[in-house]
């Protein structure tokens, strides 16, 4: 999770916002709600040899368990938090003996077979599941910690078990591809200031592809998570990317390769490799990552969704909306950063009022205009994202952080799947 697409290409988005209208998936009525129907998707036990990947993915990230987020998982970092701001400085922190303790306790209970239960009741046919290169290589100077891949091992076969299929998702690479926390050390993007941080990304993908690309309900690798194209040579990352599809096919693996836009605008990626096959386009779209968004009215939020779907549907490629939430503000705790405030707090909006974050993680103190907005964002993304191949929204469960935690929205009746 990160910065929006439409810092970007807001403008070239806006050039196509009156084209091609999209149309709602199948939807079906149950108890005052709505599930959408996966008819092609696996049923409850399917044996793994017969998996057959869904004609449309709908999915959830799991967001927070491999790879560390402190807005996602605050508790893991409130005890040093004037020192920890992402995976790489909490692990040099407490020390390799404490770490391990931590995280492993972390593995083994954020996610369990109920949330794949779950996950596959709502109606969902798909996980995405973020891992760094850290779980398979190490950096000299790496203070992180290993033993992810084994419960990315049992997760897949939990979700071959109740009939998902898997995106494996490098999240995170060498010296960090974008600055985020989410790649798993925040500050700057210095993936391509030495060829040797490439090559180690290239090799676990092998890595990953090798242990895990034969399993039949893995059905996409994506090669890289967020790379951020403004500050890095565009050129060079298409040439890892074609690198990336070469290492991972040489493995056998014939299945979904996943690229990043890279923050790049609607129809940069139109003409590259048009002759290869399974490859997806992987856009992410969020409403709060800049301050034109977080100032904007709540029929802009609207607008700026459907823009986005209009937009994508005339794309080349195929795409896939890989991110998304509920967000119109930033007001969960630290999703800007660790120890970073709110800008939505104080600021103010496009209608001349001051936002306001009160309350923002307590749904008992929500109005029932604000649980009727959330529903419509919801509504309106699942409407403007379905003229994409799927989607996955991020992400399934948090400490905290509502607007991003699809287990939450669901259990308060928000998000507009439900399970039979």
């Amino acid at each position: 999770m990160k910065v929006s697409l439409f810092i970007w290409s807001s403008l070239i988005v806006g050039l196509v916002s009156g084209l091609l209208p999209v149309e709602y998936p199948q939807f079906k009525k149950f108890s005052n709600r709505t599930i959408i129907q996966n008819n092609n998707s696996p049923g409850r036990n399917q044996s793994a040899s017969r998996f057959h990947k869904p004609s449309k993915l709908y999915g959830v990230a799991l967001g927070g368990w491999l790879v560390l987020e402190p807005y996602i998982t605050p508790s893991l970092f409130n005890d040093t938090v004037e020192e920890t701001v992402d995976e790489y400085t909490l692990c040099y922190k407490l020390g390799k003996k404490k770490v391990t303790e931590l995280l492993t306790n972390h593995w083994s209970t954020f996610i369990t077979e109920s949330d794949i239960v779950k996950i596959k009741n709502v109606g969902l046919n798909s996980v995405r599941i973020p891992i760094g290169y850290w779980a398979y290589d190490l950096l000299e100077d790496d203070p992180y910690i290993q033993g992810q891949d084994e419960f990315l091992a049992q997760c897949i076969h939990w979700c071959a078990k109740h009939g998902l299929s898997v995106w494996i998702d490098l999240h995170g690479a060498p010296n960090s591809q974008n600055g985020f926390d989410n790649s798993g050390r925040r500050g700057r993007a210095g993936w391509q200031d030495d060829q040797r941080y490439i090559d180690k990304t290239l090799d676990v993908l092998g890595t990953i592809a090798k242990r895990h690309g034969n399993k039949p309900n893995v059905i996409g690798i994506e090669i890289l998570n967020e790379p951020f194209g403004p500050v890095l040579n565009i050129d060079k990352l298409k040439q890892f990317y074609v690198k990336g599809i070469e290492v991972i096919r040489n493995t056998g693996y014939s299945k979904d390769v996943v690229i990043s836009d890279a923050f790049q605008g609607i129809f940069h990626w139109d003409n590259f490799l048009p002759s290869a096959s399974n490859i997806i386009l992987d856009r992410h779209h969020y409403e709060v990552f800049s301050d034109g968004q977080l100032r904007s009215s709540f029929e802009g939020h609207l607008r700026g969704i459907e823009a986005f779907g209009r937009a994508i549907a005339i794309e080349k490629p195929t795409v896939v909306v890989g991110e998304w939430s509920a967000a119109i503000t930033d007001c969960a705790p630290w999703v800007n950063g660790a120890g970073r405030p709110s800008r939505y707090h104080g600021m103010v909006l496009e209608d001349g009022t001051i936002g306001n974050c009160s309350g923002a993680t307590n749904i008992a103190q929500w109005a029932e205009k604000r649980r009727d907005e959330l529903s419509k964002i919801l509504q309106t993304s699942l409407k403007a994202y379905n003229a994409a191949d799927g989607w996955f929204f991020w992400c399934w469960k948090t400490d905290s952080a509502l607007e991003w935690d699809m287990e939450k929205l669901l259990e308060h009746g928000l998000f507009p799947l439900v399970g039979a």
